[in-house]
């Protein structure tokens, strides 16, 4: 009679921010060209923690995005996605065409990690973000600024600036 063996992991099943994952989507980036610059990170199901339950085996949107670019404009993603999509974590992607940002974040040391975005994000008017496959945040530069945006499913959307020493200013609330 065939044996069917699961195992049930011990481990809490708790949100994954961006910023333990920076460093190995950086050397992986680097490992395919060194002139590869991060210039977006974006999270699909991010919840009111500020991170995404990469376990969610039923979800094939929920993952985090690190964007890369070189000067002469190759891109270049590193994807951590959840177990819907089989495979290793994480997936690079060479010439990945969703990578729209250009510019690099200028102190990417000082970018402040979900958790951090999502109290401030609280303090506003907009719905919470809950985890669902619609509620993402997304880092780029814009006009030399570096910029978190966030939405949740229902549209609500929400824009803060950063400046050099990693302090947010709201520049969009939820009407």
């Amino acid at each position: 009679m065939p044996v069917r063996v699961v195992t049930i992991s011990q481990t809490p099943r708790l949100p994954q921010t961006w910023r333990p994952l920076l460093e190995t989507a950086r050397e992986a980036a680097l490992d395919v060209d060194p002139s590869f610059s991060w210039v977006s990170v974006i999270g699909f199901g991010v919840d009111a923690t500020g991170g995404i339950d990469l376990t969610d085996a039923r979800s094939f949107t929920k993952r985090w995005t690190f964007g890369f670019r070189t000067p002469q404009g190759r891109t270049l993603s590193v994807t951590w996605r959840t177990p819907a999509w089989g495979g290793e974590n994480p997936l690079v992607t060479p010439d990945d065409g969703s990578i729209v940002p250009e510019i690099p974040f200028p102190a990417p040391g000082s970018l402040p990690d979900s958790p951090t975005v999502l109290r401030l994000y609280a303090e506003g008017s907009c719905r919470p973000l809950a985890g669902r496959d619609g509620d993402f945040v997304l880092y780029s530069v814009v006009d030399a600024l570096p910029r978190v945006n966030l939405a949740n499913e229902e549209g609500d959307g929400w824009r803060a600036r950063v400046n050099e020493q990693g302090d947010l200013s709201v520049d969009f609330d939820c009407p």
